[in-house]
Formats: C-alpha cells, structure tokens, sequence
C-alpha cells in the first residue's frame, strides 16, 4: 500500500526538478520553456485529444491531471472556457502561473498525491486530460484513484482522455533503456516517482459504470490512452 511518505517523496522529487530544469523533466525534448516548449505541447494537446476523440468546446470546463508549468494547458485553455491545472508540486504550478500570466481563465490548484481531487467537486468538468502523468505516480492504487476520481468530476456528456504506461515485456525493456539513458546524462529518472507503477487493462476498464463508458487505446510501446465518456 501507498503511504505519505512516498507521496511526499513524489512531491519533493517534482519540487526538485522544476528548480533544477522543469522543461527537461516535463518533455525530455527540452531544457528551457521556450516559445517551442509550449508550441509542441499545443500540438501534442490537439494530436490526442484527436485521437481520443475528445473535443474541447469554448464553454467546457476542463480539468488537467498534472499541468507541470503548464505546457499544455495553455493550449486547453484557449480552446476552453476555463482550465483547473492541477499538480503535485506546487513549485511546477508557481511557474506555471508566471509562464500563462496572460491567461485569466485557469486556476491552480495543488493535490495531495493520493489520487484524491478535494478541490473538485462530483459532476462539474466538461474534459479530464492528463499526458506523461499517472505514469509517474509511484503506487497503483493512486493511479487507480485519479482514475475513478476524475470520473467522478465528469458532468453529464463528459469526456476524459488520460495516459499511462502500456505493459508487456517490450514496454518494459524500452523503458529500462530509457531510464538507463537518462541516468548517464545525471537525470534522477531511476527515482520511483519517475518510474512509476502499471495498471493492469481490467482493473482500469472496471471502472466504467451504468452510465459511464471506458475503453483503452494504446498509441504506441509506451503509452496506452484511457477513454471514458459520461452518457448526458
């Protein structure tokens, strides 16, 4: 089982890397928050939600599982009417802040890591997203509760598109050769709150419901998407 200790952990580790070099640990493309850094998340924000067929409409409220310094929310937000950019560290959240100062229409809030969403209340957000996020989240069962969490915030016609890591034997060796090559470049990648855990497809596809469908995507070797739409 989880504890707070490892929560905290997590938090300190996301604390750590937006001092050290935020953009790095957010997309691995990048060292600095340049115009590129959040023109390429603007473009990967559209490539998924088109492939999870999630359509932003200008009056949805959406809520985005991890924000980091906000490289796609951004994007979210000018396709929404208002984004909840939601993190574990505040440090992440802070720059986030100063980098879409020109956006009035997000708010910030920290989490505590759990999965829990306090802030979020059942049946108020229009679109779930969340990329390269539950992926580092240490223990399964937290995954799994930002998963039903995030459900829980859907309204009626409600649409969630959320990653996480794929599973089988090919996945595992791809990141293993990933963090082993981060790790000779001094990046702190073989931390658990990078490694993160897997959730297994039932246990992700169980949380549907009578009026909630869920289904899996997988995008590639690494990445499968969770789909979830609530009937209206």
């Amino acid at each position: 089982m989880a504890d707070d200790s490892h929560r905290a952990q997590s938090a300190k580790f996301w604390d750590d890397a937006a001092t050290e070099n935020a953009a790095w640990y957010v997309a691995t493309g990048y060292t600095e928050e340049s115009a590129a850094f959040f023109e390429q998340g603007a473009h990967e924000t559209d490539f998924f939600l088109g492939f999870c067929g999630v359509v932003v409409e200008p009056t949805d409220v959406v809520l985005e599982i991890g924000a980091g310094v906000g490289r796609m929310t951004k994007r979210l937000a000018a396709l929404g009417e208002r984004v909840i950019a939601s993190d574990i560290s505040a440090e992440m959240l802070s720059r986030a802040e100063v980098n879409l100062a020109e956006m009035s229409n997000v708010d910030y809030v920290v989490v505590p890591g759990d999965g829990s969403l306090p802030a979020v209340q059942s049946g108020s957000v229009d679109v779930v997203f969340s990329y390269i996020v539950l992926q580092h989240v240490p223990a399964r069962e937290d995954q799994v509760r930002y998963l039903s969490e995030a459900i829980r915030a859907l309204a009626p016609g409600g649409r969630l598109a959320i990653q996480v890591r794929a599973t089988g034997v090919k996945t595992v060796l791809h990141e293993w050769a990933g963090f082993a090559a981060h790790l000779v470049r001094g990046r702190k990648t073989l931390s658990k709150a990078w490694r993160g855990a897997k959730i297994p497809k039932a246990q992700i596809l169980a949380l549907g419901a009578d009026d909630v469908t869920v289904e899996l995507r997988r995008h590639n070797v690494r990445h499968t998407w969770v789909v979830a739409n609530r009937a209206k």
